[in-house]
């Protein structure tokens, strides 16, 4: 079988670059700048105040995410239509906290592909806005934002994006990152699959509007047997494709240049070295105990959780519930390739019956390192 249109012009296009994959490190590397974190001190030390008042809500209606200005209470069990108002953030000193720059800051929710980004992303809806019912799967871009929507690199350059070359793309990336901190005065949620690297000499993440970053990370093996359906591709096809440090996709006039490098080095480039910015996220340990999960990721972002509001908005998100939404009304982020649907099993260890012995060996020596480091192996 053929590669995809985004998966071809990826793959052909990336040869032709150099990368270079930036280690994670402490407050002043190229990520995460000195000037949103504290010192060795604040990083260890307690609460931050609260960051902003304005509130986030972004409309889709034109496809750009463009902010709905409203007047709502703070980011509290009394706020009705929910909204995350401030944050406290470890790492960071002073008294201003994230989010007082007039043109805010992104907090990217990151994964490889296939590990859990999307159940993070509705659970994250059903707690900041408190609907009466579970958040509709197809208006997941309401509070967080996509870095590949090739819309908005129209505004540099009006030609159609699949003719953009990845020097075009990476000359633009930071301006489009830079427009996305104006969808809020505070921070902004964005969803990405890209490496935390360089390309064509350019951060794929770029640092000067990152406050910080959830990092989800899941077994190699499940990531296999999940991607392979969504890709269209064999498990095999999809094993050699996880291994591989040019692999990325995109490239089409719809979603722009995405590089994601071997399963390895992604989760190496957001989490191979501890970093108070970034919240580290197991797909496996979610499963297990959804509500101590939610609720620490819930205290990352600043606030002590109600515990009615934090079980509604795991109840709302949970797997069934958007498998079921799947099924009655499709979901939008599910590609025409897919040889299953998006929400299939969820199951963790479903490598197991999925997998022969030899592909699941050639993930485990592909993938070794890391497998062991978060216990997987």
């Amino acid at each position: 079988m053929s590669a995809s249109p985004d998966e071809r012009r990826g793959d052909c296009r990336t040869k032709a670059v150099a990368s270079t994959l930036v280690p994670p490190a402490g407050c002043s590397n190229d990520i995460f700048p000195a000037r949103i974190c504290g010192g060795e001190g604040a990083a260890q030390h307690s609460l931050i105040r609260q960051a902003a008042t304005a509130s986030r809500a972004v409309s889709r209606n034109d496809g750009l995410n463009r902010p709905q200005r409203r007047s709502l209470p703070g980011f509290s069990s009394a706020a009705q239509r929910g909204s995350i108002l401030g944050y406290y953030f470890p790492g960071r000193s002073g008294d201003a906290g994230l989010g007082t720059s007039s043109m805010g800051q992104l907090v990217w929710i990151a994964s490889y592909p296939k590990s859990g980004n999307t159940w993070m992303r509705a659970f994250l809806h059903n707690y900041i806005r408190q609907p009466s019912a579970p958040y509709d799967i197809n208006r997941l871009t309401d509070l967080t934002a996509a870095d590949i929507n090739a819309e908005r690199y129209h505004r540099y350059d009006p030609r159609p994006a699949s003719r953009y070359t990845i020097a075009d793309v990476q000359r633009m990336r930071r301006l489009v990152h830079r427009d996305l901190t104006k969808l809020d005065p505070t921070l902004v949620f964005v969803k990405t699959h890209n490496a935390r690297m360089e390309v064509a000499g350019a951060p794929l993440i770029t640092p000067e509007v990152t406050a910080g970053a959830i990092y989800i990370v899941r077994d190699p093996r499940d990531v296999a047997v999940s991607y392979s359906r969504h890709r269209g591709r064999s498990i095999d096809d999809t094993i050699s494709f996880m291994a591989d440090p040019e692999a990325a996709t995109g490239g089409t006039d719809m979603k722009i240049y995405e590089r994601l490098s071997s399963w390895s080095a992604h989760v190496h480039s957001w989490a191979g070295r501890p970093d108070p910015r970034v919240r580290l996220v197991r797909y496996e340990t979610t499963v297990s105990a959804p509500e101590a999960t939610f609720r620490a990721q819930i205290s990352w972002l600043g606030q002590d959780p109600p515990p009615e509001r934090l079980n509604r908005a795991i109840r709302f998100s949970a797997f069934d519930e958007l498998r079921a939404q799947e099924r009655a009304k499709g979901f939008n982020e599910r590609v025409a390739e897919s040889t299953a649907p998006f929400f299939a099993t969820g199951r963790p260890g479903a490598w197991r019956t999925a997998l022969s012995p030899a592909q699941s060996a050639r993930i485990e020596r592909d993938h070794g390192t890391m497998m062991q480091r978060f216990g997987y192996l």
